[in-house]
């Protein structure tokens, strides 16, 4: 909802500029439209809309990065907790408490990364998937290994917890990332400079103003997308859940 606030306000700034720029031409002496004049706001403008490409090529190629890198983090989190739960499936039904333990952690993992989602197995609100994981591995090193092949299994699970915390710390650090208020508002600044440059000196017709409109469009369509990819796990571009939902399915079979 706040890329889609954004973007209208940034669309009815940009084309505001321009019918205000156009307004403002009907008004002004005649040696402020020379040919002179012209061409510097044309070349000051043209600066302008090689600064404003420049950043929101750099910005949507960074934050496509960064949701990527969360939608890769989270495959293999939900990966981690099959990996987990085969495991101590292959080392006895001793695990069984573990196991169960391990799919409420995961469910509860769910509905911190999705809270608007509806997992398969409702999950405690007094529980948080890093207080169960921590309880999973405290019982997971409690386990009484009485073969090598159990030594294994637990070893790999202990170790396969850890790798689950770290990614899941990674996740938290890569959620807080956030395009800077004033990075936003001077881009969008920026933008408001160009399109007043172009309604300066634009022919004052509807077709000039629909391709106006339409530029303004695009140059906020951009914004949107920009913000909506550092938002990886809410909004229209959120990164589905169902990855999670079919691991959660397999967890205890």
């Amino acid at each position: 909802m706040y890329s889609l606030i954004v973007a209208v306000v940034s669309l009815a700034l940009m084309f505001g500029a321009a019918l205000l720029a156009s307004r403002l031409r009907k008004v002004l002496p005649d040696h402020h439209l020379s040919e002179a004049a012209k061409d510097v706001v044309t070349r000051g403008t043209g600066f302008v809309v090689t600064l404003a490409a420049l950043v929101l090529s750099l910005l949507i190629a960074s934050g496509k990065n960064s949701y990527d890198e969360v939608s890769t983090k989270l495959r293999l989190l939900a990966t981690e907790f099959i990996l987990v739960d085969r495991g101590l499936e292959n080392y006895g039904p001793e695990t069984a408490e573990i196991r169960a333990l391990l799919k409420r952690a995961m469910t509860a993992a769910m509905h911190k990364i999705w809270p608007d989602g509806e997992a398969p197995v409702p999950a405690s609100s007094a529980e948080s998937a890093r207080s169960l994981i921590e309880k999973i591995q405290s019982m997971t090193r409690e386990l009484k290994p009485v073969t090598d092949a159990q030594r294994i299994l637990q070893t790999d699970a202990l170790r396969e917890l850890t790798e689950m915390k770290r990614t899941g710390w990674m996740l938290v650090e890569l959620s807080e990332v956030r395009l800077p208020a004033t990075f936003l508002v001077i881009l969008v600044l920026w933008l408001v400079i160009v399109f007043f440059g172009f309604g300066l000196f634009a022919p004052p017709n509807r077709t000039v103003g629909l391709a106006l409109l339409f530029c303004a469009f695009c140059a906020a369509g951009a914004v949107f997308l920009i913000l909506e990819m550092y938002a990886p796990v809410s909004g229209v571009l959120a990164i589905s859940p169902r990855t999670f939902e079919i691991s959660l399915e397999q967890l205890g079979h």
